[in-house]
């Protein structure tokens, strides 16, 4: 009897074996596809939050090309209504087809222009002070297309137009950036309001 005793015992202490090679094995890969799984996904949700923040600065960028050129179309309305016998043309400084032949955009050659609020001007790109519609960002913040000693953005922003009747035109702009799609917003724009019929 204690002899039975004493081998059970015995072989109760034998069987808490520690971890083999193969459990440890699979454990650690078990474990690291698990933090390879978090990673990937922290990853990609860093990757879309960039696309999605570059895409809103896109929208903006060229938005304000598009505010630009409805506030030149204004400015030459205001110019007519002051001075009716100004006859300045609502394209005038905006679009080649305009009657004083000062517009630089939508040119048979088919080569974008640059829009800058910040020098106030419209160009084509290939214009020594628009840099290829590069856009650059000044020491005081301001995002131009001339490279003044600031810092280059990512960006990219040309503008084409259409002319689709005298009184209405359609604007393109299209801004890229590296490694990502081209975004494209058009908008029509039209001489609603052609201040030089009007008497001051």
């Amino acid at each position: 009897m204690k002899r039975l005793f004493k081998k059970n015992i015995f072989k109760r202490h034998e069987s808490r074996n520690g971890f083999t090679l193969v459990e440890t094995m699979v454990a650690i890969f078990i474990l690291s596809m698990a933090i390879t799984s978090a990673m990937t996904v922290a990853q990609s949700s860093l990757q879309s939050s960039f696309y999605a923040r570059d895409r809103i600065a896109a929208y903006f960028l060229a938005g304000e090309a598009i505010e630009m050129i409805k506030n030149k179309r204004d400015e030459n309305g205001i110019k007519n209504f002051e001075e009716p016998t100004a006859n300045i043309h609502w394209l005038d400084g905006i679009a080649s087809w305009a009657t004083n032949i000062q517009g630089p955009c939508g040119d048979d050659s088919g080569d974008p222009c640059g829009v800058d609020p910040v020098k106030e001007m419209i160009a084509l790109c290939g214009d020594r002070e628009m840099n290829n519609c590069k856009l650059f960002i000044g020491d005081d913040g301001l995002i131009s297309h001339e490279d003044s000693g600031g810092t280059a953005t990512k960006f990219t922003r040309e503008v084409n137009m259409e002319e689709i009747s005298p009184n209405e035109i359609k604007v393109i702009v299209r801004i890229s950036w590296l490694g990502r799609p081209t975004f494209i917003i058009s908008e029509h724009i039209f001489n609603w309001h052609p201040l030089s019929d009007l008497e001051p």
